[in-house]
């Protein structure tokens, strides 16, 4: 069961990671189509780009995606957080029992519970 779950993480960590490569694999993969049908400049082979400009076409739309769902989740300033605190105190109650046993009973009182703002995060250069 971990094993999978760590399996599945790793995965989808890669992916998140080497996503940029995927037109250079679908590249590579289908080259003869690239260099026959999909390329610009089929109709003027002394270029001979090989479907290059498609390639370049291709990572171009993958770095504007990139761009555009990174700036979509940017997050202006840094989340409110909040710490609580509380005040206890134990006390200890010495029972003595009937058959000459003493018993030990710990209880644990809560005396308040406030709140407190951490300080503010640094400005952010721009």
């Amino acid at each position: 069961m971990k094993k999978g779950i760590s399996l599945i993480l790793i995965c989808a960590h890669l992916t998140a990671v080497f996503h940029f490569t995927v037109p250079y694999l679908s590249y590579y993969a289908n080259f003869t189509y690239f260099a026959t049908e999909a390329c610009i400049n089929r109709d003027n082979p002394e270029i001979a780009c090989n479907g290059s400009c498609k390639l370049d076409e291709m990572v171009q739309q993958e770095h504007q995606r990139d761009r555009h769902s990174s700036t979509a989740h940017h997050v202006d300033r840094a989340p409110k957080i909040h710490f609580y605190f509380q005040h206890s105190y134990r006390s200890l109650h010495l029972i003595h029992h009937h058959a000459g046993q003493t018993f030990l009973i710990e209880s644990e009182e809560f005396d308040s519970l406030w709140q407190a703002e951490p300080f503010p995060p640094p400005p952010q250069v721009v």
